[in-house]
């Protein structure tokens, strides 16, 4: 009787794991070529961003600057796809990522007063007193 036992458990065991399997494989073979699709689609994107800013004159660190940025948030949408897909939940993340898009636009934001009052020295300096 415990050998019918046991083989009763493992049978249960082996059949919950089955449809486990069946239920969450489809996501997973799904999940893969989102992100391989997606992070190409990123690559491709940024390197035609950083051709048109360049084209547009844009200098080589801010450039560089705003590549890095885009590309680390694009793919952390990627991968939050990709998890939400899966069946995370993924909710706290996305707070996590608007808290550090809030962070960066304040940091620009220090940034752009200090260039703009520095600008407008120097550019009214240079005009001639009338």
């Amino acid at each position: 009787m415990g050998i019918r036992m046991e083989t009763d458990i493992l049978q249960k065991y082996s059949q919950d794991l089955v449809d486990w399997l069946v239920a969450f494989a489809p996501k997973q073979f799904l999940v893969i070529p989102i992100l391989v699709v997606g992070m190409w689609l990123i690559k491709r994107h940024l390197g035609l961003f950083a051709r048109l800013m360049e084209r547009a004159g844009v200098g080589a660190e801010l450039s560089g600057f705003f590549i890095s940025v885009i590309s680390i948030a694009l793919k952390f949408v990627v991968i939050l796809l990709a998890a939400g897909m899966i069946g995370f939940q993924v909710s706290s993340l996305l707070g996590v990522l608007v808290g550090s898009v809030f962070a960066i636009g304040l940091a620009l934001q220090g940034f752009s007063r200090q260039f703009c009052s520095w600008n407008n020295h120097h550019f009214f300096q240079a005009l001639p007193s009338w």
